[in-house]
């Protein structure tokens, strides 16, 4: 699985968890509804602005962190 589709995973699960609908989600992170329901669907993937702004609607947030191959 792409790290973009398991970000999707987490926010449509998140999305749900929470009882939030589509249309609030797309306006609380300043996009649009049709952008959400392409994303929900599988239609298109997601930018990291706008993963980032949909999970800090969520109560989430993206966090990097070094990964084996990073340099000390």
């Amino acid at each position: 699985m792409k790290k973009s589709e398991e970000i999707i995973k987490i926010i449509i699960e998140e999305t749900e968890a929470q009882g939030m609908k589509r249309s609030e989600l797309a306006k609380q992170s300043g996009c649009t509804r049709r952008q959400i329901d392409y994303i929900f669907k599988g239609e298109r993937g997601i930018s990291i602005d706008l993963a980032d702004a949909v999970l800090k609607v969520l109560g989430k947030q993206i966090k990097i962190v070094p990964g084996k191959n990073a340099k000390e």
